[in-house]
């Protein structure tokens, strides 16, 4: 099981692989995907401030047209408990979205910049 970022299920709901770096692309292929439930709180968000068109219902729709997704049941605490030692971000998404594949003991596929250094199982390249 994966973790994907927010704009990673964006690009895989579009089909759009071609985007992902060479291991992100070898994980995506192999494994069954988790989105956790902040993703999809990013995704209404971007939504309601007409950054994504499509909401999030229908982009979960799609990337379910393209592979083997699941939400995650992790419950908060222990997202939040996971998170709350990330300080190196202050963006309060990328923290409970990292802090909910550090706390399934899950790879997180990701392009973020920020994450990629500093969340050792973070994946891209």
């Amino acid at each position: 099981m994966i973790h994907l970022d927010t704009h990673v299920v964006l690009w895989l709901a579009q089909r759009r692989l071609n985007v992902l770096g060479d291991a992100a692309l070898r994980l995506v292929r192999r494994h069954p995907w988790t989105v956790s439930p902040f993703v999809l709180l990013e995704l209404e968000l971007l939504h309601e401030i007409d950054r994504i068109r499509a909401s999030p219902q229908r982009v979960l729709g799609a990337l379910a047209e393209v592979g083997d997704v699941s939400i995650s049941a992790t419950s908060a605490q222990e997202v939040v408990e996971a998170a709350r030692p990330l300080s190196w971000t202050r963006d309060p998404m990328d923290r409970l979205i990292a802090g909910a594949a550090l706390a399934e003991r899950s790879p997180l596929i990701t392009a973020d910049g920020v994450i990629l250094k500093n969340l050792p199982s973070a994946v891209w390249d």
